[in-house]
C-alpha cells in the first residue's frame, strides 16, 4: 500500500543486531527540563499537519534517544527533531533487551484508554458478536472487518479457537470508514436477528439480508481510531494488551495468551 505522504522511514531488523554489544550511554550535561524546553511543539505540529492534513498531534515529549522527540499522530508513533524540521517513522529498539520502545510507547496509552473504557462501560460485550468457547480459558476482543481476508481466516477456523478455550468477541471496525459497501454490510450483520450466522455468512461470501437498526458500528470505528488501530484483525485481551500483530492461527494465539499473566475481568 502506498503512503499518502512521503516520510523518512527507519527500519531496524533484529537479525542485524544479534551480535552487537550495546554502546555505552552518552552522558549529557543538559537537564531534563532544559532538554524538554528545547522542543518547539508548535513547529512539530505544523510540520506534521502539513504532511498529514486534519490529523491531531499528541503525547509530544523526548524519546529515549537524546535530542529525538517522540509524538503520536494519525494512529502511529513518529519521531522528530526538536525544531520540527525533520520527521521520521520507524521502530526504536533497545538493543540490550531487544524490546521495541516504539511499541511500548504505543501500548501504554492504549492500556490506560482500555481501563477507562471498561470502567465507563464504553466497551460493552453485549454489543459484540460473541463466539463462546464451551471450556473458556481466555477471552479476546477482535476488531474485525468482514472484507478483510485475514479476518475471514479467523472465522474459517472459529472451531479451532473455541476448542482451545478462546472466546472471540467481535467488535466492528470497517477499514474503509463510516460509509460504503463494507460499512453497510456490517450494519446489516449487527442488525440481523441471528448475528452469529450473519457474521459467518459474510466471512464465507454468503448473502446477508440487508437490515438497519440502531447499532454500534460508528462508535467502535471511532473508538478503534482512539486506540490507534490501523488494520484488522486487531486482537486484544480485556485489559488492553494486544495479542500479536494481526492474524494469529488458533494454536499460535493460544501460545501468546498462555505467555501473558492472568488478566482481571473488568467487564463483569
Amino acid at each position: 500500500m502506498k503512503n499518502k505522504f512521503k516520510i523518512l522511514t527507519i527500519a531496524i531488523s533484529l537479525g542485524f543486531i544479534t551480535a552487537c554489544i550495546p554502546a555505552p550511554p552518552i552522558k549529557s550535561e543538559k537537564s531534563a527540563v532544559e532538554t524538554a524546553s528545547a522542543i518547539d511543539e508548535a513547529a512539530i505540529k505544523a510540520s506534521f499537519q502539513q504532511m498529514v492534513p486534519n490529523q491531531e498531534v499528541s503525547d509530544v515529549g523526548m524519546s529515549q534517544i537524546e535530542g529525538l522527540v517522540r509524538f503520536s499522530g494519525a494512529g502511529q508513533i513518529f519521531y522528530a527533531s526538536p525544531d520540527g524540521k525533520y520527521l521520521m517513522r520507524g521502530d526504536m529498539i533497545e538493543v540490550a533487551t531487544r524490546k521495541s520502545m516504539t511499541q511500548e510507547a504505543f501500548m501504554l496509552p492504549r492500556q490506560e484508554t482500555f481501563d477507562k473504557l471498561f470502567v465507563e462501560k464504553t466497551i460493552k460485550l453485549e454489543e459484540a458478536i460473541t463466539f463462546q468457547s464451551p471450556n473458556q480459558k481466555y477471552e479476546v476482543l477482535v476488531f474485525t472487518d468482514v472484507g478483510c481476508g485475514f479476518c475471514r481466516r479467523i472465522q474459517e477456523d472459529i472451531k479451532g479457537y473455541l476448542d482451545r478455550g478462546i472466546t472471540i468477541h467481535y467488535l466492528p471496525w470497517p477499514r474503509s470508514g463510516l460509509q460504503g459497501e463494507v460499512h453497510d454490510l456490517m450494519v446489516s450483520i449487527w442488525c440481523s436477528k441471528d448475528q452469529k450466522k450473519a457474521m459467518d455468512n459474510a466471512k464465507h461470501d454468503k448473502p446477508v439480508k440487508p437490515a438497519t437498526c440502531e447499532n454500534p458500528i460508528d462508535k467502535y470505528f471511532k473508538l478503534g481510531q482512539n486506540l490507534r488501530i490501523t488494520g484488522t484483525p486487531a486482537i486484544f485481551t480485556l485489559d488492553g494488551r494486544q495479542v500479536g500483530q494481526g492474524y494469529l492461527p488458533a494454536e499460535q494465539m493460544e501460545k501468546e495468551l498462555m505467555a501473558l499473566t492472568p488478566i482481571v475481568d473488568k467487564v463483569r
